[in-house]
């Protein structure tokens, strides 16, 4: 299961909750080389690197879930 989260704090807690669910965590940084393998991606859409990450996941075919403190825009759900 990938991980896009700039929150360190906020990245180790989601890390050890998908540990516990029986998933492999990566943590994303920087450019994604490889999706191969993965379930689905955890995403922060409310940063732009987690918006570019979403996108270039979804284009791949990986499954998302935005986890985020901000409530939904209309850009993240068209």
């Amino acid at each position: 299961m990938l991980i896009y989260e700039p929150h360190d704090d906020v990245a180790a807690l989601l890390e050890v909750a998908l540990r516990r669910l029986g998933h492999e965590p990566v943590l994303l940084q920087g450019r994604i080389t490889t999706a191969a393998g993965r379930d689905a991606a955890v995403i922060e859409p409310g940063d732009a690197a987690g918006r570019a990450a979403a996108s270039e996941l979804a284009a791949r075919g990986v499954p998302l879930v935005f986890a985020s403190i901000y409530g939904p825009s209309r850009d993240l759900l068209a």
